[in-house]
């Protein structure tokens, strides 16, 4: 082989490792951002869980309150004829 050759062969390698050195930086950017995403992903689905918590305890709360107050009310009433009762 002819010095000539040999340089033009390593220009070529070396072209091919600088390709391969920037399409691996590429896969590292992009690798990088899919795991800050899969992180995101992973709080949204935390604060998701929390939230869908509260509003079934919201749901809960509100959905016995017009019991309660039913009860209170009835309570009331029933204590009302009591004393009116006793100055009869």
């Amino acid at each position: 082989m002819s010095a000539s050759q040999l340089s033009t062969r390593d220009v070529l390698v070396h072209r091919q490792m600088d390709a391969l050195l920037l399409e691996k930086q590429t896969l590292e950017r992009k690798m990088t951002n899919v795991k800050e995403r899969l992180k995101a992903l992973k709080v949204d689905e935390v604060s998701l869980k929390l939230e869908y918590e509260r509003a079934k305890k919201a749901k809960e709360a509100t959905s016995t309150r017009p019991i309660r107050l039913a009860q209170e009310e009835l309570h009331a009433w029933i204590a009302f004829r009591s004393y009116v009762k006793l100055f009869q």
